[in-house]
This record gives C-alpha cells, sequence and structure tokens, in this order.
C-alpha cells in the first residue's frame, strides 16, 4: 500500500474511532469480491466492537450462499442514519443501486476500491489499483489498523481473493497475495472447500445453458476476438440469472489465439451490458472507459 493511502488509512482509523454505527455497502449483481469483502469487513468489524449493518441491492448467487453470516445482509435499504458508509468494490455511486438511500441517510462516506476508474464519490477515497481484489485491501487495511482476523473473516476474505483472481491465475496475483493468502490458511480457513462450494457446485441447468451460448460463440480478427451473445431469451428458456453465466467471459477467453473475449447481455430491448477478458498485452478497460465504462486492463 503506497505511502499516501497509508495515511488515507489512518484517517479511516480516525473516522472508525469516532463513529457510533456503521454502514458497509458493496455493488448490485455481487459477485465474489462483492460479497467476500462486505462479509469480511463486517466480521472485522463487529469482532472489534463496531455497531455495523451489511446492505446489498440484489440476489446472491447461489454458490456463495455457504459464506460466514451470508443471512445478516440487509437487501433492502432502511431509513437508519449511520455516522459512517463504507463502499466497497465500487467505482462509482451508480453501482450501490438502491442502496444510494442508505449513502445519502449517511453522515460520511469512505471507498475501498481497486479499480482504477473509480471516480472519488466518497469523502475519503482509498483506491489501491495494484491490489488483487477488494477483499485483499480489506485484509491489509485491517492488518495496518491492528483489527483482529478471525476464521469467518478470512474464509469472506479469501473467497474474494480466489474469485478475483480468477482461482490465482490473473496477472493481477503477486507475490503479496500469495503470503497474504498463507496468512489466511494458518487462520484455520477450509480453503478446498470455499473453492469446492464456488466452482465445484455447478446448477444443472446453469451448465446446460452455457454449453448453448457457448456453442453459439462467434470469432473476428483472426480469432483474436470471441464474441458471445447471452439473450433474455435464453436464460428465461432455462430459468436462470445473468449472474449465473457470469464465467462464459473467461471461458470464451481462454479459447487457443483468442486474446480478447467479449460478452453481450440483454438486459432489455434497448439495453445491453458489455464485458470484456483480455491476456497479452491488450487493455480492455481503455475500451470500456471510451465507452463510460470501467474496471482493469485485463477484466471491464
Amino acid at each position: 500500500m503506497n505511502l499516501q493511502n497509508i495515511n488515507y488509512v489512518n484517517m479511516l482509523k480516525s473516522a472508525l474511532d469516532t463513529a457510533g454505527s456503521i454502514a458497509v455497502v458493496s455493488h448490485k449483481d455481487p459477485d465474489g469480491d462483492c460479497l467476500g469483502s462486505l462479509l469480511g469487513l463486517g466480521h472485522i468489524l463487529l469482532a472489534n466492537g463496531k455497531r455495523t449493518k451489511l446492505y446489498l441491492d440484489g440476489e446472491i448467487p447461489f454458490n456463495f450462499r455457504f459464506l460466514p453470516d451470508i443471512s445478516t445482509i440487509y437487501s433492502k435499504p432502511d431509513d437508519d442514519i449511520h455516522d459512517l458508509i463504507i463502499v466497497l468494490d465500487c467505482s462509482d455511486i451508480a453501482r450501490i443501486g438502491s442502496m444510494v438511500e442508505v449513502f445519502n441517510h449517511s453522515k460520511s462516506s469512505v471507498c475501498i476500491d481497486h479499480h482504477l476508474s473509480n471516480d472519488g464519490f466518497c469523502d475519503l477515497n482509498i483506491i489501491e489499483s495494484d491490489y488483487s481484489s477488494t477483499g485483499e485491501m480489506v485484509y491489509e487495511i485491517s492488518k495496518h489498523l491492528g483489527y483482529s482476523v478471525n476464521q469467518e473473516a478470512a474464509t469472506n476474505i479469501y473467497a474474494a481473493m480466489l474469485t478475483d483472481t480468477g482461482k490465482f491465475i490473473y496477472s493481477n496475483t503477486s507475490s503479496q497475495t500469495m503470503r497474504n493468502v498463507a496468512e489466511l490458511i494458518d487462520k484455520g480457513i477450509h480453503f478446498s472447500k470455499i473453492a469446492e462450494n464456488i466452482y465445484g457446485n455447478e446448477d444443472r441447468d446453469v451448465y446446460l445453458v452455457k454449453a448453448r451460448i457457448m456453442s453459439e460463440v462467434e470469432f473476428y480478427l483472426e480469432g483474436r476476438l470471441s464474441v458471445a451473445p447471452i439473450t433474455k431469451r435464453i436464460l428465461d428458456e432455462y430459468g436462470v440469472s445473468l449472474k449465473d453465466v457470469d464465467g462464459i467471459v473467461e471461458s470464451i477467453r481462454d479459447i487457443q489465439g483468442v486474446q480478447v473475449s467479449c460478452v453481450l447481455k440483454e438486459i432489455s430491448s434497448r439495453n445491453t451490458k458489455v464485458s470484456l477478458r483480455s491476456k497479452g498485452d491488450v487493455d480492455v478497460s481503455k475500451i470500456s472507459m471510451f465507452y463510460n465504462g470501467g474496471g482493469h486492463e485485463r477484466a471491464a
């Protein structure tokens, strides 16, 4: 963590010390880093005597419902007024969806994020684009603050790091990431069981719809670009959600010769969400930011 953000972390400590009540929120359409960092930080704050509530707009994918205390997350905003809100893994305020109401009811705000495209929407913004995940940032910050991290918090943080690094094979995996993983294992996490729950427990209908979508992948630029459309019709046919088929963009990136993969997700008749992945030297975040999106060099 760079020197400037060490100063910001010290400012965060002051904010935490004076806050009587704390809200923690992450982004809608939750993924592993969203849930792992949210629950991990929630555990850490509660274990260290902080009155804390967790909020999230969006259905939790079935393969993450095993995470410790997942049922403590509030799925709807309420009228509580919090001294401090901590926003995790969000590059802009729109990412928290309906939880903007909780944000607006809070007296001060802090963002902890690893997206280079973060627009600095909070009072205090701790942004570290070199980190593998927001979950890893939460762990590093907690250590710097002197907060204890129990097994439940470690389980959630490991899930965040595991998923945002693609099982530790993406280029955002550093030697420090692996040292942090070793520390989490030393705290007693069941790392193989976590991976099995997330990656080895796929619903049959999700598997079938993925196979259908994969069979319709198209290739461009002499095979360097792979594109997969995902329509509402095919999802409705199998009774699955967009979140259930998130991994397709990685799968079609891993085809031999492909440098960039693109998934076109139909949200409505007039709205399509685009997910990009790359390998090699292609920075897909620049493409995404050109169209008012965001993300990382290899995932946007």
